[in-house]
């Protein structure tokens, strides 16, 4: 059971009320009746009567000064933005010319006689504004009769042919021979509109209009019209607020629901409670008389503060007043919230006394305490004049000595150890009992607050040595104090890529902080013998006592799995900066041209290149000077593609290098896909081509871990797009041609 500083102080006070500066070890008969307030007893009292002696009356003193205001709760949440301004109104749509094409029959009389052409005409908003007639040529003349002429198609995109890489066509008639040959891709004659600010030719500005590589012509604006009218006066919205108790579904912590005319009303929330406060440490030793407490008394030390409790110069003897006490349960919509108690003296209404809600852990107050002598004119039989944070000093004074008295009778105390775990002390205490009533006096247990706010693992490196070593693994990471830190346990959790926080495959490895913080950020070392040919994720696990919380490459998080933990591929030992050649395609001399392996270990040298869903065409000279296959009929999306085979068997580390090239007409857009099983691709990387072998460069991209030491993997170059080079539409007609494929790896 708990009990409040409240109850323990009455206790406390019970106690001393019961003292008397003597002992005797026989008992009278007591009997005692309350006072009401009235003449005999201004603030009411009690009228003792002990055996057959004469009452003795003991009046209740004045009500002493208000304590201090409790401080102030922790401000609500901001409330949401206000709603946002109505939108501008929309400017005028500026003027698009229209462009018209018609054709100019032939006509001796006509524009362009009997070669015909096309007019071309440009009006805005009706108005014309430009025209020009474009003939066709005339034609020239009949030739004399010919031989017998045969034409022949010129296989494009060979260098070594009179027409290039363009093609063309050869046409023979006689001994004569002429080579027509294709072009270059032509352009779409274009319109370009520039902004003209306002000026001599255009007053209120406008646009500048040029055709292809006709002469631009000018289209200014119109002068603005007059202003509109002033719209209606606006109106202040009506604005409803309710209160919202707590536990409401909006608002778990109560707060109000503000409506606004014409709008969707919203909701502005308390906060939360905050973490539970600390309870300082308190002791309770008895004081004899001396120069501290002249008639004996109590020391009470909170922390390291001390607080003399002295007990008043003898009196009359009186009786203790009837105290009878309830406890109170939290309930939050009751009397008190946080619970308290019900104190009730000598039958009267009982007074309610509440524990203070949960806040933030506060600080102990400063406080100082001045004696006062006897004599002092606020306090003639001396006292305390106590100051508290610097607040205005107030007195507390002894009461003035009584009129000697009967002996009174000592109440039997006795004091004794309250062991840590108890269950009503679990920090320990002391049991204080008085007349065999038990009054137990805790100590606060301390609550270590978590040090720090926030942290980031920023990089992980491993220091990989020869295969089946240990890799030693360095965490960077930065972390954010909100006080001095105490000396953490900190761990490093990994375990294969995906695994939960406590998955039984997660290893927690002691580490520690391998320099001292500079700013927020310190460097963990944790030497960790990992299985190679593994994707391992890394958290970090922080406790202070029994506050146990996990950070990653984002901050501490929540649940079971972490949503951005540090990952690292580890490989069965160093990879090289010059591998070996596992296999490589350069495709052979001219005359020699081949689709199997050039160099690579002997299981590979028989492996072939296949083209699927599209048509070989020819060999092409390559990015080394070596041949390359070219195609075309590329237009299946995902299901055309180049195809390598290979084995990887007794090599880790596994780079891929490749060179494409595609005609302008030819497909832009692959992705390069890996398999072990020929079935099963998965994505590797995605590139685009151009006609050129620099840009469509696959440079040692690493393969996943999968593809080490396997008897066969399968690279596809595949169709991702259908558009060409050019940025048109692909066409079935263009080409690609890949230059050159090759594999290395590091000897396991």
């Amino acid at each position: 059971m708990n009990r409040s500083p409240v109850r323990i102080l009455l206790g406390a006070l019970t106690a001393m009320a019961l003292m008397a500066c003597g002992s005797t070890e026989e008992f009278v008969e007591a009997d005692i009746a309350s006072i009401p307030p009235g003449e005999e007893c201004p603030a009411g009292g009690f009228r003792i009567t002990l055996g057959d002696e004469e009452p003795i009356v003991v009046c209740n003193g004045a009500d002493g000064i208000d304590g201090l205001d409790g401080a102030s709760g922790a401000d609500g949440d901001p409330g949401p933005a206000g709603p946002q301004g109505a939108d501008g109104a929309t400017g005028e749509d500026g003027l698009t010319p229209d462009v018209a094409l018609e054709a100019v029959e032939p006509d001796a009389d006509g524009p362009c006689g009997l070669a015909g052409g096309t007019r071309v005409t440009v009006t805005v908003d009706g108005d014309l504004v430009a025209e020009e007639v474009i003939c066709d040529g005339a034609p020239g003349e009949d030739g004399a009769p010919g031989s017998e002429v045969l034409v022949a198609s010129i296989d494009g995109e060979d260098p070594d042919s009179p027409c290039g890489d363009a093609g063309g066509v050869v046409i023979t008639a006689g001994d004569d021979r002429e080579y027509v040959c294709n072009g270059a891709d032509g352009t779409t004659p274009g319109i370009v509109v520039t902004t003209v600010e306002p000026g001599d030719d255009c007053p209120f500005g406008g646009v500048e209009v040029t055709l292809g590589d006709e002469e631009p012509f000018t289209l200014c604006n119109g002068e603005d019209g007059a202003a509109g009218e002033d719209g209606d006066p606006g109106t202040s919205p009506e604005i409803i607020v309710t209160p919202l108790e707590a536990g409401d579904a909006d608002c778990p912590a109560g707060g109000f629901r503000i409506a606004i005319e014409g709008q969707e009303a919203f909701a502005v929330c308390n906060g939360e409670d905050g973490e539970p406060g600390t309870a300082p440490a308190v002791l309770v030793n008895t004081v004899e008389p001396g120069d501290l407490c002249p008639s004996g008394g109590w020391l009470l030390t909170v922390d390291e503060d001390e607080f003399p409790l002295c007990n008043g110069e003898d009196g009359s003897d009186g009786t203790a007043p009837g105290i009878s006490t309830a406890v109170i349960e939290p309930d939050p919509s009751g009397v008190c919230p946080a619970g308290g108690f019900a104190v009730s003296i000598d039958g009267q209404d009982p007074i309610t006394l509440c524990n203070g809600e949960d806040g933030q852990d506060g600080q102990s107050p400063s406080v100082s305490l001045t004696p006062i002598e006897a004599g002092d004119e606020d306090c003639p039989s001396g006292g305390l004049l106590v100051g508290i944070d610097g607040q205005d000093p107030f007195p507390i004074c002894n009461g003035e000595p009584g009129e000697p008295g009967e002996p009174g009778v000592s109440p039997a105390i006795t004091v004794a150890p309250i062991a840590e775990g108890d269950d009503d002390c679990p920090g320990g205490g002391w049991l204080l009992t008085i007349d065999g009533t038990d009054y137990p006096v805790c100590n606060g247990v301390f609550v270590q607050p978590f040090p720090f706010t926030d942290c980031r693992i920023t990089d992980v490196t491993p220091d990989v040595g020869a295969a089946g070593d240990p890799v030693v693994v360095f965490l960077s990471v930065e972390v954010d104090f909100s006080s001095e830190p105490p000396a953490p346990d900190v761990q490093v959790g990994w375990a294969p890529s995906g695994a939960s926080v406590d998955d039984p495959s997660r290893t927690f490895e002691p580490t520690q902080f391998v320099t001292e913080p500079i700013g927020n950020t310190v460097l963990l070392q944790s030497n960790i013998v990992i299985e190679v040919s593994a994707v391992y994720d890394f958290i970090v696990r922080f406790a202070v006592g029994d506050d146990v919380r996990y950070c990653d490459t984002e901050g501490f998080f929540v649940g079971e799995v972490a949503p951005a933990p540090a990952e690292l591929v580890v490989q069965p030992g160093p990879l090289s900066p010059e591998p070996d050649t596992v296999v490589t395609w350069d495709f052979g001399e001219e005359g020699e041209e081949t689709f199997s392996a050039t160099d690579g270990i002997e299981p590979n040298l028989s492996r072939e290149v296949t083209l699927v869903e599209a048509d070989f065409t020819g060999w092409v000279l390559g990015p080394f000077g070596t041949r390359s296959p070219n195609s075309n009929g590329w237009g299946f999306v995902g299901g055309s593609y180049w195809q390598a085979e290979f084995s990887t068997e007794e090599f880790y580390g596994i780079t891929l290098f490749s060179v494409q090239r595609s005609s302008n007409t030819g497909p832009r857009d692959f992705v390069v896909q890996w398999s072990v099983d020929g079935t099963t691709f998965n994505d590797l990387v995605e590139l685009s081509v151009a006609n050129d072998f620099t840009t469509g460069v696959v440079d040692q991209v690493l393969l996943p871990l999968e593809a080490n030491d396997q008897p066969s993997v399968t690279i596809r170059w595949t169709l991702n797009s259908d558009t060409a080079v050019s940025g048109n539409p692909l066409s079935i007609n263009g080409t690609s041609r890949i230059g050159a494929i090759g594999v290395f790896g590091n000897p396991l």
